[in-house]
């Protein structure tokens, strides 16, 4: 179950069209809910995600992206100091929570908000989103081993103009005269042009 399928079937419950399968998943969301969280109310009052492990959390929504920013800068400053942000409000607890549901483990940490990731509010949808501001790089740094492994004869494909099957093998490398660059740029240019 996608949280589109769930928000459907409480959609359809707040306007009394649900079907069966509709009922079936709101069974799953009824006990979730607290005081004054009624089907009426359903997307005005509270709302649903899913967290990271796929479990369905309510959530009050919350769709002021200046003050989730700011909410997000006190909390990463309050991480920085170690500080306890046991001072923060209902609301702000709220939006913390919807954040650290979304965000990714190992890499969005709340010491580099704003500097890795950031948060956005899907207007559509109506959720706090967590986004990397830069690609993070996760690729391992080459080696001259993994280099000397991959200097191996290999066979290169038919083709089937000629009908021949070649293999290459690097052997060493050297600078390309100005007669090779030539012939190779003519050659690059001819690919280009069979597209």
């Amino acid at each position: 179950m996608n949280r589109g399928e769930i928000r459907h079937s409480c959609y359809r419950m707040k306007n009394g069209v649900a079907t069966d399968k509709n009922k079936e998943i709101a069974k799953v969301v009824e006990p979730l809910l607290k005081e004054g969280q009624t089907w009426s109310n359903f997307s005005t009052e509270w709302d649903i995600m899913l967290d990271l492990n796929k479990n369905i959390v309510v959530i009050k929504p919350e769709l002021d992206e200046h003050y989730i920013h700011s909410t997000c800068l006190e909390k990463k400053l309050y991480e920085k100091k170690g500080l306890s942000d046991e001072e923060f409000d209902n609301r702000q607890r709220n939006i913390i929570d919807i954040v650290e549901s979304v965000m990714l483990d190992g890499i969005m940490q709340w010491s580099n908000y704003n500097e890795v990731w950031q948060t956005r509010v899907n207007k559509e949808n109506g959720v706090v989103e967590t986004h990397l501001k830069k690609q993070v790089n996760t690729q391992k740094p080459v080696t001259e081993d993994m280099i000397q492994g991959s200097m191996r004869a290999f066979p290169i494909a038919e083709n089937p103009e000629r009908g021949v099957k070649q293999e290459a093998k690097v052997d060493s490398f050297s600078e390309m005269s100005p007669e090779e660059i030539e012939k190779f740029q003519a050659m690059l240019e001819l690919m280009k042009k069979q597209g």
